[in-house]
């Protein structure tokens, strides 16, 4: 879509997303008067994180390592090791990977 929207002179969508597996809880969540769909757990908080982080490493994608292990290799090829992170409100690092 950005090379349509750079060839109409229109300005490119530039997002993050973070990228990541595990066992979460899904379904509505509220009550009769106000319902809302949502997911919860762990790995989706471990997301959040990552795609927040993508600007700060100048990645479009950031994925988690259980990720990247789980991928075929002409997949892996694209990302680069980007580090043991940080995130904010884990404890231990998360070894990521950038695109």
């Amino acid at each position: 879509m950005n090379k349509d929207f750079k060839t109409n002179g229109l300005p490119e969508i530039r997002i993050g997303v973070g990228v990541n597996r595990g066992k979460v809880i899904r379904g509505l969540i509220g009550s009769s008067q106000r319902l809302e769909h949502t997911i919860i757990g762990d790995p989706v908080n471990r997301t959040a994180r990552l795609e927040s982080m993508c600007k700060d490493y100048a990645k479009t994608i950031i994925i988690h390592e259980n990720v990247y292990e789980n991928s075929s290799l002409e997949n892996k090829k694209k990302f680069d090791f980007i580090g043991a992170l940080k995130l904010k409100g884990i404890d231990e690092e998360v070894r990521a990977y950038g695109l």
